[in-house]
């Protein structure tokens, strides 16, 4: 593009108005009909020559002068909209938002239908604060009243955050960005506002309005608002009636795992003292070298290999039906082994080994 072209478009409005309306380019693609292939190539730094159908569209769909998308009026006023334009764009989609709710026809291309599912203010902190129910109710200018009242309750940090999210349109990551902080800081200051906006003092103004919480004052709601706290209390004493039961049937499986395991306990008290007896030093076969067992060379040397000395270590692995994990000892080997040690100590431990005792020859 020549340098007489540029001098006709800038992109930079074009780029930081998406930006600021929070919509995806495929979105706005979409919406406006200008291909997205074609809308990024107008927001690139060196854009390619744009098609004056397409900024018109643009201009038509964001509600700005022509002249802001190409990027030649004034620097403060293309600022001002720039930095505006998250609480204008949310303010574009009341409108239509609000005739959607109060059930009459849409027209097909206004910014809410454009926008579907991006609730405006202050539906959206409704929602946030009630559910989607609340979100969909139309609501009236004595609540909106009632909802600035509940806000200024809050800690003023957290009424100029939720204003700056809900009403101005601007992501966490711009508003830690402004204030100098972390975004996931930013999120727990929103969070907790709109967890203390559900407090009952705070949630009847924005459900009722400022005069109607005002006029709350006669014996009747009085009356409902206790019945209301004694349902809640009732409630309360049942989950804790359920709470008991749970913990008097985790007693009795507890005392049925203590009995059931005092069993085991005792079969691994004998379990230790035998394995114990085993290492005893002073046991009679620790004395006899596995020299002295008279095996065949290629046995003792496998049994020397893994640090097997003595006849008393020898009969401890037999005992234990280990003998076989012994490296390079087959099962002729250890057959060889279990007969030594039946001769010399009486034991029979094939069996714990998974061996047959050899037959006597006829």
């Amino acid at each position: 593009m020549n340098s007489a072209c540029k001098s006709v478009y800038d992109p930079k409005n074009l780029h930081a108005i998406v930006l600021a309306s929070g919509l995806t380019r495929e979105k706005v693609s979409e919406l406006t009909g200008v291909p997205v292939a074609t809308l990024t190539s107008y927001m690139r730094e060196n854009p390619s020559l744009p098609n004056l159908k397409h900024l018109t569209a643009l201009a038509d769909f964001f509600a700005v002068p022509l002249d802001f998308i190409t990027g030649r009026c004034d620097k403060e006023l293309a600022d001002n909209i720039v930095n505006n334009y998250g609480r204008y764009f949310m303010e574009l989609r009341r409108a239509p938002f609000e005739v959607y709710l109060d059930g009459r026809k849409q027209e097909k291309g206004t910014v809410y239908d454009a926008v579907e599912g991006e609730t405006p203010w202050p539906y959206n902190l409704m929602g946030a604060i009630f559910g989607k129910d609340k979100e969909r109710e139309l609501m009236t200018e004595d609540q909106e009243a009632g909802i600035m009242e509940a806000l200024g309750a809050l800690d003023i940090r957290q009424e100029g955050f939720i204003l700056a999210y809900y009403r101005d349109g601007l992501s966490l990551k711009k508003i830690a960005e402004c204030h100098k902080v972390s975004s996931e800081w930013v999120r727990q200051v929103v969070a907790k506002g709109v967890s203390q906006l559900r407090h009952p003092a705070r949630a009847k103004y924005m459900l009722y309005g400022k005069n109607g919480v005002d006029g709350m004052k006669n014996n009747e709601l009085a009356r409902a608002e206790l019945a209301r706290q004694e349902l809640e209390l009732a409630l309360y004493r049942e989950k804790l009636c359920n709470k008991y039961s749970d913990l008097l049937s985790l007693k009795e499986l507890i005392s049925k795992f203590v009995d059931s395991s005092a069993g085991y306990i005792k079969a691994i008290e004998a379990k230790t003292e035998t394995l114990s007896n085993l290492d005893n030093p002073h046991d009679a076969f620790s004395n006899v070298s596995v020299n002295e067992m008279n095996l065949p060379q290629r046995t003792s040397n496998c049994l020397k290999r893994a640090n097997i000395n003595t006849l008393g270590e020898v009969v401890r692995l037999a005992e234990l039906g280990t003998l076989m994990e012994i490296d390079s000892l087959g099962k002729v080997s250890a057959n060889e082994i279990l007969s030594r040690i039946m001769e010399l100590t009486g034991k029979d431990l094939f069996g714990a080994n998974g061996l047959s005792k050899p037959q006597k020859p006829l």
